[in-house]
C-alpha cells in the first residue's frame, strides 16, 4: 500500500474554509436559529378532519364523545360521526373522550385537505366493588 500524498498549502486553505462554512452555516444549510421561514415552523395549507366514534368491540356509533384537537373541538353527533375543519398545523394529537370510554390519544399527521378518521374507543372497566 503507498502512503497518501501530502496536502498542498492551497487545499489546507480550501478544506479550512469549507469546514468554517460549515460551522458558520450549521447542518441545516443556510437555516439561522431562531428563524423558521416567512411562514412559520409548523403551519400548512388547512385540514378538515371528519370521521366517526365508534366501538372498538360493537362497532356501534358513540354519541357524546368530546374530540379536541391541538386547535378545536367538537362532540360527535348521534350517529358518532364530527367534524372539525380548519387545521392548519403540520400535525396534531386527536383526543377523543367519553365518560363510559377510555380516553384515546393519536398524533396524526395533516396533509391539508380532508382527512378521515375513525375512532375506535374501548369501553371502561368500572372499577371493582370494595368489600368490608
Amino acid at each position: 500500500m503507498r502512503p497518501l500524498a501530502p496536502i498542498p498549502p492551497r487545499g489546507r486553505l480550501i478544506a479550512a474554509t469549507l469546514l468554517l462554512l460549515g460551522a458558520c452555516i450549521g447542518p441545516q444549510g443556510s437555516h439561522r436559529p431562531g428563524y423558521d421561514g416567512p411562514t412559520g415552523p409548523s403551519r400548512q395549507a388547512e385540514t378538515h378532519l371528519r370521521g366517526t366514534v365508534i366501538d372498538q368491540a360493537t362497532g356501534a356509533a358513540i354519541a357524546g364523545a368530546v374530540v379536541e384537537t391541538d386547535e378545536k373541538r367538537t362532540t360527535s353527533a348521534a350517529d358518532g360521526t364530527y367534524q372539525i375543519g380548519g387545521l392548519t398545523m403540520l400535525a396534531t394529537t386527536v383526543i377523543t373522550s367519553h365518560a363510559d370510554y377510555d380516553t384515546a390519544r393519536t398524533l396524526l399527521p395533516l396533509e391539508g385537505g380532508d382527512k378521515l378518521w375513525i375512532v375506535r374507543m374501548r369501553r371502561s372497566v368500572p372499577p371493582a366493588l370494595s368489600r368490608p
